[in-house]
């Protein structure tokens, strides 16, 4: 069977998202869909000859039938009468947060054409103890191909609020779930934000995240198992006083392809910006980062920094980093770096002269390796269980 190209490819999505626009044009998210499926018909998927796109090949996107799927959004929490949860196209009412750029995001505006999702909306001064948990799926009964799904999540934080949202995607083998998360934190807001994907499928997401003056974000991001993962997180940093936090964990082993992008934008002055992201690779994996920061004229007094530290753990894998800053203002205090390496011999030699077996000793370099992107983690089951899933993946090699 011969694969379809990406121009192919490219006009059967369009009539899809054509058609999801057609069907939802009553509603007040119509425009949006429009825009989206607009975008996407005249960009198209795109290939590795886009910069952007050059660690992520979507060939097997390209060439794969799928069946539309509906996205299945539940949330756990308590009730609270200022936290609301709504499915987009069958509310008029929802003022949604418009913060993702479609133009620059070729697979977010062929998800905001579906407009599969929910909104969840914490008014102000809420102040929550337990974490409210978001489990993304698809319903895939009575299909006959591949299903893929484009599940939209977004979510408000008021004024003066705290919250701890977890967000699971976990994806099929036989699925490509592509997410697009909007989130607007507001002024004085607290968010810790966890976003795990796991299974062997699909997967492709963008996280856009807005902050007002003196709001703190947490942000955690943790992926392993899929053949091809590509996860985008833009935070733009929009009040003054604003900070966040960004941690995020990425491993690949066989022959999957893990990328993962960053962007943190400092717009005005006295904010602050803090990133680790890690990657392990082991088999023939390929794992990528590219993680920018700039820091526009009116900035001043920013602090930003960014780090990037990877292990290769077989001779076939391969890992690509690339740390950026543009800084556009005189009175900031930026830095960032990158590392690549293997398994410390001297440290393993230690452990295993100690009586560890070799496999042991490899596990607890790794977990020494991980423990300060988990420790960042407030809620404690939830370290111990993502630290288990993501060592466990490597089961061969270490």
């Amino acid at each position: 069977m011969k694969s379809r190209t990406y121009i192919e490819a490219s006009d059967d999505w369009s009539l899809l998202a054509a058609a999801a626009c057609k069907q939802s044009a009553s509603t007040s998210l119509s425009s949006l869909q429009r825009a989206g499926y607009e975008t996407f018909e005249s960009t198209g998927f795109p290939d590795t000859r886009h910069e952007e796109w050059k660690y992520t090949n979507l060939q097997e996107i390209i060439s794969s039938t799928f069946d539309l799927g509906k996205s299945q959004i539940k949330m756990k929490c308590e009730e609270h009468s200022r936290i609301a949860t709504r499915t987009l196209l069958e509310d008029n009412q929802i003022n949604i947060p418009r913060i993702c750029n479609i133009k620059r995001h070729p697979l977010a505006a062929l998800n905001t054409a579906f407009m599969d999702g929910v909104f969840l909306g914490i008014g102000p001064n809420v102040k929550k103890s337990s974490p409210i948990n978001v489990e993304i799926s698809c319903e895939t009964l009575g299909k006959q191909n591949q299903t893929s799904y484009q599940p939209r999540l977004f979510i408000d934080i008021g004024d003066n609020s705290e919250a701890s949202i977890v967000i699971d995607d976990h994806i099929k083998e036989d699925q490509w779930s592509n997410s697009v998360i909007e989130v607007s934190i507001g002024n004085s807001a607290h968010l810790e934000l966890v976003f795990q994907q796991f299974g062997p499928g699909l997967a492709t997401s963008m996280i856009a995240i807005r902050q007002e003056s003196d709001s703190t974000l947490r942000s955690f991001v943790c992926t392993s198992e899929g053949r091809l993962i590509r996860n985008d997180l833009e935070v733009a940093l929009s009040g003054e006083g604003s900070t966040c936090f960004m941690r995020g964990l990425f491993g690949a082993s066989g022959n999957a392809t893990s990328t993962h992008h960053t962007w943190v934008e400092h717009l005005v002055p006295r904010c602050k910006s803090d990133e680790i992201y890690k990657g392990v690779v082991s088999d023939n994996a390929q794992g990528s980062f590219r993680g920018k920061v700039t820091v526009r004229p009116d900035a001043q007094e920013t602090e930003a920094s960014q780090s990037n530290p990877n292990l290769i753990l077989d001779d076939g894998a391969e890992i690509n980093t690339k740390p950026q800053l543009e800084i556009q203002a005189d009175n900031v205090k930026c830095a960032h770096g990158s590392t690549i390496g293997q398994l410390d011999e001297n440290a393993l030699f230690f452990l295993r002269s100690r009586g560890f077996e070799e496999s042991v000793a490899k596990k607890l370099l790794l977990q020494g390796f991980a423990s300060s992107v988990f420790e960042f983690l407030s809620i404690p089951e939830l370290r111990e269980k993502l630290a288990e899933k993501v060592i466990a993946e490597f089961g061969p090699s270490v």
